[in-house]
């Protein structure tokens, strides 16, 4: 109201029998979780009960306080009686009504009405009535002697869409009794924050809207834990950067393990038993692909070529093809039948398998030309060269008779 939270949430419940309805052992549950026990009381005959939330300042003759604000995002509330579930309601969820923050007015209030197409619509202004509760006495939730002992982390949510009230914490009570989380404090970041409600035996508490805001992707690891009344640490949570939109980081039990561990989930189950969908949820006419995790275009299903008759279906050409009819007569003696020809062809016999092996046979001249060629090559390079350095040659020659004398004089 006015942007301010929490100022005017309230529940009303009325009787539409015809005689007066006992309410003992019923309780209105939030999220899966107990918010107000009826303990010992009847509901009048065409009466109306009115619940407000405890830290709301408006209605203050209502008949009874719960312990949790509801969430304007999505919740639901149910009215059991015992094991029995009288009646539900939900909001901003699929298949439930449109959440509080759509509706485009500042005060308003999700009404039954019998006239309406959904059999509920939202209403402007509208003035709850009270007085139709009588009791002789009241449940009080009873208060374990170790103050939240068995409290543990069960769910988180932090990759908000729109805004940071859509973010959660879910706490599960493994114990045999109920717990009132007035003397239970989580502590984040070094602050310690005070919680309130209650919480029964193996049930689950949602924390939303309670003062403290979640990193919505760390880039580093965050921890969150519970303390009691004294300061000791009952529930500790870890949870790591890498948080993504539409996900929540929940203790499940994956459908390849047998063994309950924390995983990022596409299918946040505030105050209910934790689901694992490993993949994000497609619309119509799309499919996950698993290898990038994204949604694709589903494949159009082809159906099988029929070909008609006396066709075959060729696996390669995917075309069809007319059966060729062929007679296989045998072949005459001393001929066999080519495969691939569909002909007879002669058989031909192996004469020479009998026959001794012959060790091959060597001859030494292909080295002999080999050899002939090198010196022939040898040869013709040593002419071109004295041929090409005649003259020079024919001077050092000159040169050497020059030095000998004798033998110039006896050549004379």
């Amino acid at each position: 109201m006015d942007g301010v939270g929490n100022i005017d949430d309230f529940v009303e419940l009325r009787n539409i029998g015809e005689s007066t309805q006992s309410l003992t052992g019923g309780e209105l549950r939030y999220n899966g979780s107990r918010i107000y026990s009826f303990g010992d009381s009847d509901m009048a005959e065409s009466g109306s009960i009115l619940l407000k939330y405890r830290s709301s300042p408006n209605n203050p003759e209502a008949d009874g306080e719960y312990s949790a604000n509801l969430a304007m995002d999505k919740g639901i509330l149910e009215l059991y009686r015992g094991s029995e579930l009288l009646d539900s309601i939900c909001w901003g969820s699929e298949g439930c009504f449109d959440n509080f923050n759509k509706v485009a007015t500042k005060t308003k209030s999700l009404v039954r009405c019998e006239d309406c197409e959904q059999g509920w619509e939202y209403v402007l202004g509208y003035e709850p009535e009270y007085g139709g509760l009588s009791r002789t006495s009241v449940a009080t939730p009873e208060k374990p002697a170790a103050q939240c002992k068995n409290l543990e982390f069960s769910e988180i949510l932090t990759y908000y869409s729109l805004d940071a009230s859509e973010q959660f914490i879910e706490l599960f009570n493994y114990g045999n009794t109920g717990i009132d989380l007035s003397g239970c404090l989580l502590r984040y970041k070094s602050k310690n924050y005070t919680l309130s409600g209650y919480v029964g035996a193996q049930s689950y508490v949602v924390l939303r809207d309670f003062g403290v805001t979640l990193t919505k992707n760390p880039t580093s690891s965050n921890i969150l834990e519970i303390l009691d009344e004294n300061g000791e640490v009952v529930a500790k949570l870890t949870y790591y950067k890498g948080q993504k939109k539409d996900t929540s980081y929940a203790k499940v039990l994956p459908e390849d393990g047998d063994e309950i561990a924390w995983a990022v989930t596409y299918r946040p189950t505030p105050g209910m038993a934790n689901i694992y969908q490993e993949y994000r949820s497609c619309e119509a006419g799309k499919v996950i692909n698993e290898d990038t995790g994204n949604c694709v275009k589903a494949p159009v299903a082809v159906e099988p070529k029929t070909c008609a008759e006396g066709q075959f279906l060729n696996p390669l050409t995917n075309r069809c093809k007319k059966i060729v009819e062929t007679t296989t007569t045998e072949c005459k003696e001393g001929y066999e039948r080519n495969p691939l020809t569909n002909r007879c062809r002669l058989i031909r016999a192996n004469n020479g398998a009998d026959l001794p092996p012959t060790p091959p046979t060597y001859s030494n001249r292909t080295a002999f030309v080999g050899l002939g060629a090198v010196v022939a090559t040898v040869v013709l390079c040593a002419g071109y060269a004295c041929w090409q350095f005649r003259k020079e040659i024919g001077r050092f020659a000159k040169d050497i008779w020059a030095k000998v004398p004798l033998r110039r004089q006896v050549v004379q």
